[in-house]
């Protein structure tokens, strides 16, 4: 018997929608069963209740065949300061099509970067599609990551850290978007931290992870204003995480760091449009929003 062919004409894409979120749900699960339904649910939650910029999809896009859900693509979509205007970037997450549909996926990505003025993130790539994202005109801007014992390290003297909660109270020597950063993130799970020295007021977001195999409790760094301010203040930032059950830390690079002795990882990071993207800023991606 052959095989029933699908007419395109019966394939639709459109934006995921609080009446397609349980359908979502169960493809997200279905694609990625090593996570719960629950662990889904609370992504599209937490993607339902940020703020998200005007014009954009709040959760993603989802494939449809005569009305029945067989695909999706999550989206976070955010806005950013650069240069004095405003910049809007994606990360892109969650990307799954049922097998009898694979040939109409490519409707879920070009949907997904039909936005041309964004910038569009790629941070948790698997290694058999590095030549899809070529092919797609992305470009690597992080190499990998270097996970090392901070605590080692020599800390600095007259260094404060606090640590901030999810609830924007404003911060000496932050900015208003600042202080909604670290509060953010803060209820996302991850650590927002404050440091004050001589030199100033500096803040970190970290998110809790695992790294060699899996077996040890790290913190990834997902926001500073410069990796510089995490190498000169890793040794108390290192301590201070140490002894609140997190050993390790990782950092974003492209090469040595000074002073940073550790393992380092491949695991490249992409991007797509017209802004290249920093390192010390995975905030608003699939890491923090959906705990990956």
């Amino acid at each position: 018997m052959s095989e029933r062919k699908i007419s395109p004409s019966t394939v639709t894409c459109r934006q995921i929608s609080e009446d397609t979120s349980a359908a979502t749900v169960a493809l997200l699960n279905e694609g990625f069963p090593e996570r719960t339904p629950q662990f889904w649910a609370r992504a599209l939650s937490r993607l339902a209740a940020r703020e998200s910029p005007f014009g954009y999809p709040r959760f993603g896009y989802i494939l449809l065949k005569d009305g029945e859900p067989v695909g999706c693509i999550l989206t976070i979509f955010s806005s950013t300061a650069s240069n004095g205007c405003e910049a809007i970037r994606c990360s892109l997450s969650a990307f799954y099509t049922r097998p009898s549909y694979r040939a109409f996926a490519s409707l879920l990505t070009l949907r997904a970067l039909s936005h041309h003025d964004v910038t569009y993130l790629n941070v948790t790539p698997a290694y058999n599609t590095f030549p899809l994202l070529d092919a797609q005109g992305y470009q690597r801007y992080c190499e990998g990551t270097v996970t090392v014992a901070a605590a080692l390290l020599r800390p600095r003297s007259g260094v404060k850290i606090t640590r901030c909660d999810p609830d924007g109270a404003d911060r000496p020597g932050l900015s208003a978007d600042e202080c909604r950063l670290l509060a953010d993130h803060a209820g996302y799970g991850c650590i927002s931290l404050v440091c004050h020295d001589p030199d100033g007021t500096h803040p970190f977001v970290f998110h809790r992870r695992r790294a060699i195999k899996k077996l040890l409790p790290a913190a990834h760094l997902i926001y500073c204003r410069q990796i510089e301010d995490f190498v000169s203040l890793a040794g108390n930032i290192g301590r201070y995480l140490a002894l609140r059950g997190t050993p390790l830390v990782l950092v974003d690079t492209n090469g040595a760091l000074p002073r940073m002795k550790g393992h380092f990882g491949s695991l490249p990071k992409y991007f797509k449009g017209p802004l290249r993207p920093r390192l010390g800023d995975l905030t608003n991606t699939e890491l923090p929003i959906l705990g990956l």
